[in-house]
C-alpha cells in the first residue's frame, strides 16, 4: 500500500515496477493517495497496469472508482469516504472490491455486501496512526470470525517478524506501507514478506 508521500517520490514508478516483478501473483499493489490529484493517480495506474498484467500481480486503487474504471483495472479498495459498496458494484460489475474496516459494524456491513476481501486494522500500533491503540491478536481474531469466511488482510504495524502471529490470528494476508516503502530496498522487503508468508501457509 502507498500513501501520498510514497506516490510523490521521483523513483516511485521504477520501484513499483520492481515490486510488481518480485511479488508476481502473490502481490496486490494498492495505490492509495487521498491527497494526490486524480490525474496523477490515473497516470500511475495507467503506467503500472501493463506491468501488473505481465507479472500476474493485482493492481488496485483506493477510493477512486473513476480512476479504476478509466484505467480498466479490475479491483478497487473502498473506505469510509468512498462510494457505497452497492454503488461501486453497479459501476464495476464483476470487479474485485475490497473494503477497509475497523470494527464490528463495518465488518458486518462489508460481509453482507459480498465484498471480495476486508482490510482490517490497525492490528498493532503504528507510526502512521499515532495514539491509536492496535486491535491486538485476540480482538482481531474475533472480528475475523464475524467476517464469516470473507478473506481478511491485517494492516497496521505488521513487520515480517509479526506476519506469522497475524496469520495465527486469522489473517488471510497482510497489507503493508512503511515495511516496504521505508525499507532501503522495497523489492527486497517484498521478497522477505512473501518468503515469510509462503513458509507459513506453504503456498502463494
Amino acid at each position: 500500500m502507498t500513501d501520498d508521500e510514497v506516490l510523490a517520490r521521483c523513483d516511485f514508478a521504477e520501484q513499483a515496477a520492481e515490486v510488481l516483478e518480485m511479488g508476481g501473483a502473490s502481490l496486490a499493489l494498492h495505490i492509495r493517495g487521498p491527497k494526490t490529484d486524480g490525474r496523477l493517480l490515473y497516470d500511475i495506474a495507467a503506467h503500472l497496469g501493463p506491468t501488473a498484467e505481465e507479472t500476474g500481480s493485482l493492481l488496485l486503487v483506493n477510493d477512486r472508482v473513476d480512476v479504476a474504471m478509466a484505467t480498466r483495472l479490475r479491483a478497487v479498495q473502498l473506505g469510509r469516504r468512498s462510494l457505497k459498496i452497492e454503488d461501486a458494484w453497479a459501476l464495476m460489475p464483476g470487479a474485485l472490491i475490497g473494503v477497509s474496516c475497523h470494527d464490528d459494524v463495518e465488518v458486518a456491513q462489508a460481509r453482507s455486501s459480498g465484498v471480495t476481501w476486508i482490510v482490517l486494522g490497525n492490528l498493532y500500533e503504528t507510526e502512521s496512526h499515532p495514539g491509536r491503540t492496535g486491535l491486538g491478536p485476540q480482538r482481531f481474531e474475533a472480528l475475523v470470525e464475524k467476517a464469516e469466511g470473507v478473506p481478511v488482510l491485517a494492516i497496521g504495524g505488521v513487520t515480517p517478524e509479526l506476519v506469522e502471529r497475524s496469520l495465527e490470528a486469522g489473517a488471510w494476508g497482510v497489507a503493508v506501507r512503511s515495511g516496504v516503502w521505508d525499507a532501503e530496498s522495497p523489492r527486497a522487503a517484498i521478497s522477505e514478506y512473501i518468503s515469510v508468508l509462503q513458509a507459513k501457509v506453504g503456498k502463494t
